[in-house]
Parts: C-alpha cells; structure tokens; sequence
C-alpha cells in the first residue's frame, strides 16, 4: 500500500537516508591504495576547489586558499565481513608516538557483535586484533606506554560491569573495573588519554534512568554523574583540555525544555540556550534524529596563563513548522557569556505542494527535493577548529498510488550527492572547504589531526570502512 509523503516524514526519510547511507545507483568501484602525501588519483576523489578567501593567514591546519584541502591517501581498512556500524559508539582513531593510525570499531562483525582493533602497520598493511564478542558499545585509547586500552559494559542480559581491558601479549585482559556501581549497558562510551598519563571515560549509561556519567583514573576511578537530572540525548560532547581536564556539552531537558549545556570536570553545568521539547514537531533539538553528534574541542590553554576556549558544533531545529535544521556554533566569549551563531541552514528545494498535498488523481508526480547538513567529527589543534560537516543533496521521486478513489503519494526513485566540506570561521566569515564528494555517504567518521596539521579521518560507506589522510598537497 502507498505511503502519504506529508514533508515531515519525507524529512525523516532523508534524515534516515543520510545516517544509514543507502545511496547507490553504479556498482562498488574498487578501492586503490595511495602513497602518503601523494594527490589522490582520479576517480578515487573530486579534488575540492580553492575556496574564495580572501585575506586568509597561513594556517596549520588546511583549509584557507592559503593552504587548501586535498585527500592525499585513502585506503580501505580490511575489517571482517557483514560489517554492521554499531549505533551505541563511534570508531575510536587514536595516533601513536610515531603518529600510526590506531582505528578501533565496534558493531557487528560476523558471526555476531563485538570489535576489531586495525593498526597501521605500512601503505595499504592493516594488522587485526579481535576484541572479545559481545561488545557493542566500547572505545580506545593508548596509554602512556603505547599499550592498546579499551572501556566498555558487557552484554546487558548478564549485567556485568564496565571495565578497563589492556592488550598484553595478544590477549585482552581485564584491567580494573571502572566501579561506579551500575551494572548497565554502556551506550557510545569514549575513552580518551590526557598528557598526565590519566584516563577518562564518559558513557551514557540506561539503569532504568539515562545517566551521563565521567570516570577518571589519576590512580584510582573516581566517577561523577553529568547534568541535573533530566532526560538527556544520544550523541553527547567530550574532550579534553590541555590541562588535562575534561570538558562535556550534552542536550538535557530543563524546564520543559531542550536546553544546550555545557560542564567541566566537577563543576556546575552551564546553559547555553534552550528549544521547545518533547512535541510533535521539533521533538529533537537537532531536527528529525536524537543521534546527530554534538562536536566539542578546546583551543588554548598550552601556555602559563593561557585562556582555553571551548568551541562547540551542532544542529538544532530553526522552525516547528519545518522539520529542517541549520548548522550552528557557539563559543564562550572573554567575559565569560556564550556566543551562539547560525553556520549552514538546511533548504527545502521543492514546492509545499510536493508531498504536503495529497494528488488528486493518478499519474500525478513531483520531487521532493532538499540540502541537509549533519556534522560528523571535529578537529583542533592550539589555536584553530575545524569541524567535519556532511552535505546531502537528496531528490526523492513520488508517484501516485490512487484505491477507491483516495489518491496517496509514495516513492519511485531516489538519488544523492553527498559532499563533507570542513566548515570553520575566520575573521568572523563562515569558511568552507570541500574534501569528499560521491554518492556513498561517510557515517561514523571520527577524525584527529597530527603533529604537522594533517588531518587523519576512518569512516563506514556502505560498502567498506576508509581510512584518509587531509593535508595541504
């Protein structure tokens, strides 16, 4: 039976369509693997075009005309088949000492789920550590020393608790466990490393009321619970400063409201600003989805005396009457207040009529036609932000389905042109600058940029998990 196409769900589709990348009309091309810091050859990428920009600075990292974007390498990380990107944590990218790429993915990987460890170990030579089956939601890091570390919660149906494994001689070992007391699942766990040798970790948590909670080891774990008791999203924020201190931002319900919030380690939260909660329309503060990311990193910092930044991306709802988003910023001012701006608003391409109204007879067909714009990864280094931000150009054919006089819209066809541009500001000016372009979407990306500001990226397509390199060429 047709589908009534109101815009509304037409917007959910493509919010879906966006995230679970379902957008192929030309058979998987094979994948080629490139030397470091050569340009990628043809038919690999569509170089990005020099972005306009004038009275750029030289810049670390890429991006201004100064100093443009292109993928320099890209190779296909050999993970096992029946790959499956798991909603409850992102690929954890971690570089070594000698600034080797460390991908740890989890999700379901045949036979059942659990997670692989990918270690670079030359041009196209990726070594494979299974982590124990089970896992769905876990993270890495390295410690100190190099030595693989992993934090996650064992399989809910057994209530185990979350614990601290290392990898010793091949084998994953448990460490310690975190020991905050729930015996829950943990869902998109991070655990990052800070320059002291202490470790955090920060998981949304369900043991019957979602928590935020962040564990610390400087010797032993010590936990905090995150916000003030109300109802929190997927997709929270975390990093950490250059002190060594972490820093969250998570959308929490206050008031009867979704409220931006941002907190540092054993401090009190921080309201940014709120949107409308909980209804029919606008139900989610980053449009159609709870699981949109919310990008945090901090700037600053590496000095005595030197102020750390917080700089924060995400999407939020413009309209209830419109399921679209835009892309937004904010940022803590000198004086301590929160400056928040619009970057990239999402557009409807296609008249009301297409979708909203039903046809009235059959033979009747329009397009429905919209540009979404969903942030994916961020990466910083002392003194500048550049967020990763997919761009989807979506066209969805609709048709007529008409019984007993009662006419329906329902799809007939669906086309893509997916784009992730790097998005930053300059001078106050929203910059742009294009990296990838084709009809696979990137989805899970998570991204870290090096010593020289080269940007190291490993995503899912539908057909494969990909590694590149972003520099200046």
């Amino acid at each position: 039976m047709g589908t009534m196409w109101k815009w509304g769900m037409g917007a959910a589709l493509l919010g879906a369509l966006v995230g679970c990348g379902t957008t192929h009309s030309e058979p998987p091309r094979e994948q080629t693997v490139e030397e470091p810091d050569e340009q990628a050859g043809p038919g690999e990428v569509v170089p990005p075009e020099p972005v306009e920009d004038k009275g750029a600075t030289r810049s670390r990292l890429c991006g201004p005309s100064t100093s443009p974007c292109a993928v320099t390498l890209r190779e296909k990380i050999p993970l096992a088949p029946s790959e499956h990107v798991s909603s409850l944590s992102l690929p954890a990218l971690v570089l070594d000492k000698d600034e080797r790429p460390h991908v740890f993915a989890a999700g379901q990987f045949a036979p059942d789920f659990g997670a692989i460890l990918a270690v670079r170990s030359g041009p196209g030579q990726w070594d494979l550590q299974r982590f124990p089956s089970g896992w769905a939601g876990a993270s890495f890091t390295l410690s100190p020393e190099g030595r693989p570390l992993v934090v996650g919660a064992g399989p809910f149906e057994q209530g185990e608790p979350t614990w601290l494994w290392e990898l010793e001689s091949g084998t994953w070992r448990k460490k310690s466990d975190i020991g905050w007391g729930l015996r829950s699942w943990a869902h998109l766990p991070v655990l990052l490393g800070d320059a002291n040798g202490g470790l955090h970790a920060f998981l949304w948590t369900n043991d019957g009321t979602p928590d935020l909670v962040h564990a610390s080891n400087r010797g032993t774990w010590k936990t905090e619970m995150l916000g003030s008791g109300g109802r929190f999203l997927l997709q929270p924020g975390f990093t950490l400063s250059a002190r060594g201190q972490a820093q969250f931002a998570y959308w929490e319900t206050h008031e009867g409201r979704w409220t931006l919030t941002w907190q540092q380690e054993s401090s009190a939260p921080e309201r940014i600003f709120s949107l409308p909660c909980c209804g029919d329309s606008g139900g989610w503060p980053g449009g159609s989805t709870a699981y949109t990311p919310l990008l945090v990193a901090m700037t600053g910092g590496g000095s005595e005396g030197s102020p750390e930044v917080p700089h924060l991306f995400f999407s939020r709802t413009v309209s209830a009457d419109e399921p679209l988003s835009e892309l937004a910023y904010a940022t803590r001012g000198p004086g301590g207040g929160w400056e928040v701006r619009s970057l990239l608003q999402d557009e409807r391409l296609s008249p009301p009529s297409c979708g909203d109204i039903p046809p009235t007879h059959p033979g009747e067909t329009c397009e429905l036609e919209s540009i979404t714009h969903t942030p994916l990864s961020i990466v910083a280094d002392s003194q500048e932000v550049r967020a990763l931000v997919g761009r989807n150009h979506t066209r969805i054919q609709l048709g007529t389905n008409c019984r007993r006089n009662v006419c329906q819209w329902e799809s007939s066809g669906y086309a893509s042109d997916f784009r992730v541009e790097l998005v930053w500001l300059e001078a106050g000016e929203v910059r742009r600058s294009e990296i990838w372009r084709g009809e696979e979407p990137l989805r899970a990306v998570t991204a870290q940029a090096d010593s020289r500001g080269k940007i190291h990226l490993v995503a899912a397509t539908d057909i494969d998990w990909v590694y590149l390199i972003i520099a200046n060429p």
